[in-house]
């Protein structure tokens, strides 16, 4: 009797979507050391690099595949080092600004040598979202692909649709992100609500996270900061419109998040959920330039209160189709198919 194929999930953090879809293959997991930075001095350089080999060295070998949460880096430098069975295979997800970054310049030197290079060691990839996928075939056309999806933790889902819709009679804005601000795009959301408010004067920003407040300046005016809050109920509620104008942000849960509780959704071109937001009104995804996305913004307001609650309702409808359980069994049909010979799975 044949054995069971062994799969390592080789992770950072990791984000719940990726660990459902690691939990979804039966994967082990095994944790990588975070090596992000987009750029850095000569001695962080080879700090990296030592952690790098370092995590090389003591990957565990034997695994028939390599699931990685962007981390490919690890099992494909192992593999290249022959330190990997040569039938092992690797699997990428594909969800960060890394492609991205790499496309518009703001990684570059040894990072961006081995991130390109390293990518022939891998036997597929998991793109969560086309822009993701879209990004990755710039730099590798004939890469194996399949595309997934998140979805909202059933609490959260829950909780959203209990709390009710905001009844959209509001001049405030709202954004809810973590993580560094020019991948979230807070600095340009900021401009973009200033020029906004030379038009609108009673407009309002709410950004709720944990980030840079060197982002937002000294000038508050309109501007709140109440940090991180996990129960967003209240602000949503508040809000007429989400802006989420993101630099290389794979898809966006928050977008999502804000959709089902029945906020119009303006994002940018650089933002994965554009799809989505797309179906709803091509003019609700704007290029990442703050004079056109205040534009937008103040086009918007301009909306009678039932043009608004008909651009939510149908965001609504639209992000019904994102449950857990449809999104795993979809990645689980697409991921059987994804190591197999000249199969792509879309």
């Amino acid at each position: 009797m044949a054995s069971k194929s062994r799969t390592l999930f080789v992770y950072y953090d990791p984000h719940y979507f990726h660990a459902a879809m690691a939990k979804a293959i039966e994967a082990e997991s095994w944790p990588a050391p975070k090596i992000r930075s987009a750029e850095g001095n000569p001695f962080q350089v080879v700090a990296d690099m030592a952690s790098t080999l370092t995590a090389v060295l003591s990957l565990p070998r034997g695994y028939d595949t390599y699931f990685c949460e962007g981390t490919y880096l690890f099992p494909a430098l192992a593999k290249k080092l022959g330190l990997l069975r040569k039938e092992s295979k690797i699997v990428n997800i594909v969800s960060s600004p890394l492609f991205y970054y790499l496309k518009t310049g703001r990684i570059g030197g040894i990072r961006r040598l081995m991130a390109i290079s390293l990518l022939k060691q891998v036997d597929g990839f998991v793109c969560v979202g086309k822009m993701e996928q879209g990004l990755l075939k710039y730099f590798a056309p004939e890469a194996n692909t399949m595309v997934t999806y998140p979805f909202m933790r059933k609490e959260v889902r829950s909780r959203i649709l209990k709390a009710g819709k905001p009844p959209l009679k509001s001049k405030k804005i709202l954004f809810v992100g973590n993580r560094d601000t020019y991948y979230k795009g807070i600095d340009l959301l900021v401009d973009s609500f200033r020029i906004a408010r030379q038009t609108i004067p009673d407009l309002e920003l709410t950004i709720l996270g944990v980030y840079d407040k060197d982002a937002v300046g000294k000038d508050r005016n309109g501007i709140a900061c109440p940090g991180y809050i996990e129960n967003t109920s209240k602000y949503i509620k508040e809000a007429s419109l989400y802006v989420h104008l993101g630099r290389g942000e794979a898809f966006g849960v928050s977008v999502m998040e804000a959709m089902l509780a029945g906020l119009p959704v303006l994002v940018s071109n650089a933002t994965g959920a554009k799809e989505i937001v797309s179906k709803i009104s091509p003019k609700m995804v704007v290029p990442l330039d703050a004079k056109k996305a205040a534009e937008q913004i103040v086009s918007y307001f301009n909306l009678s209160q039932q043009q608004r609650a008909s651009l939510a309702a149908k965001g609504m409808e639209e992000i019904k189709k994102y449950q857990e359980e449809a999104i795993l069994a979809e990645f689980k049909r697409g991921y059987s198919k994804l190591l197999l010979p000249d199969q792509e799975y879309i």
